[in-house]
């Protein structure tokens, strides 16, 4: 496995302060997505799913526009417009782009089950460059630390064992782990543990009437140029709207709704995309301030509650007619990576994707 990336000073803190306790954490949690890929594997093929977001229905080829930032932000100052224009940023173009709508379980399920909802895009920027970007349905990422993060797949592997879907193999790695995953229930692990799976609660039961009128957010951090750190959303253009499903939908009625949408009725969909400047000099919570580190590296701290302005910079568009059939052909639809597909200065940051970088990798050599 490869080792947790260096760390910035001014953003970033290893967990617990040890960069050796991240990197146990980290290789903990690549086990338990291996297990669960297994555990929800395909029944009839074997061939084993995403770690998370196992159901990546469908896909589309789109556009990305950057804009001028000054011209479509015109109440912004002259400091804010240089802060915003930088890096992928700085000069207004068109690019061609892929984009993926996902639930967000490891399991493929019903789309009226509550779950998450994400989008993924990827722009190529020319010259075998891409800029990946990765958002799900929901204000904040919902965990808050590495442990917090093993602790949830640790309740999801005891659940897929007492349905029976366990392996041997899981089985056994549950009776030799069961006793360390449960010391997060120790008093000093109680609060963030409760708070993990209230926050899960809370975005996962978030009423998505459709992929293409729902706003999408980063939920963790990435570096801005060499000084800043931001988080990004995608915002539907024609208004978010929340909502039940039809009583008459179906098992796939996400992906039929978008499929209806773009490739039979022709009508394209966009996204407006923005950005958020951390500036913890100005931001607190409830009256509550906290370091540049803090914000970076708890996920769960809401910068929207905090007050950020946001700027526009661009915008994701699929048009009609662009829904493929060749989702698992990587020669169309790659992977998306916002580890190994950022430019230096976009690169992700905090725990949650220092972990996220090295989870994948095992992902994808499971599924390969």
């Amino acid at each position: 496995m490869n080792p947790s990336p260096e760390i910035s000073a001014e953003f970033e803190r290893y967990e617990n302060g040890s960069k050796a306790e991240e990197q146990a954490l980290i290789a903990g949690l690549a086990e338990k997505i291996g297990l669960l890929q297994h555990i929800n594997r395909d029944p009839r093929t074997g061939r084993f799913h995403r770690g998370t977001h196992a159901k990546g229905i469908i896909c589309a080829n789109a556009e990305f526009e950057v804009f001028d930032v000054a011209e479509v932000n015109p109440g912004a100052t002259a400091e804010e417009i240089s802060t915003v224009r930088q890096g992928f940023y700085r000069v207004p173009q068109r690019y061609p782009a892929r984009a993926r709508f996902a639930n967000g379980l490891s399991e493929k399920g019903n789309d009226k089950k509550p779950d998450e909802r994400a989008l993924s895009f990827s722009v190529d920027l020319g010259n075998g460059a891409r800029q990946d970007f990765s958002m799900n349905s929901a204000y904040i990422f919902p965990i808050p630390s590495l442990a917090a993060f093993n602790f949830v797949f640790m309740l999801s592997l005891i659940k897929g064992a007492r349905a029976g879907k366990a392996s041997d193999e899981a089985k056994k790695y549950l009776k030799s782990h069961l006793k360390n995953a449960l010391s997060m229930q120790t008093l000093r692990k109680i609060p963030e543990g409760v708070r993990t799976l209230s926050n899960a609660i809370k975005v996962t039961r978030r009423k998505v009437l459709n992929f293409r009128q729902t706003g999408y957010w980063s939920g963790t951090a990435f570096r801005h140029g060499d000084r800043d750190a931001i988080k990004y959303a995608a915002m539907p253009c024609d208004g978010e709207v929340l909502g039940r499903p039809p009583k008459d939908a179906g098992l796939d009625y996400l992906q039929k709704d978008l499929r209806d949408w773009v490739n039979v009725q022709a009508r394209p969909v966009s996204f407006d995309f923005r950005l958020q400047i951390l500036d913890a000099d100005k931001m607190h919570l409830k009256g509550k301030k906290y370091p540049a580190w803090q914000w970076v590296e708890d996920p769960t701290l809401n910068w929207d509650e905090a007050g950020v302005r946001d700027f526009l910079v661009g915008r994701l568009t699929i048009p009609p007619r662009s829904i493929s059939d060749d989702i698992d052909d990587p020669a169309i639809f790659p992977m998306f990576d916002v580890t190994g597909n950022s430019l230096p200065e976009h690169k992700p940051l905090g725990r949650i994707n220092r972990g996220r970088a090295i989870v994948e990798l095992r992902s994808r050599d499971n599924r390969a």
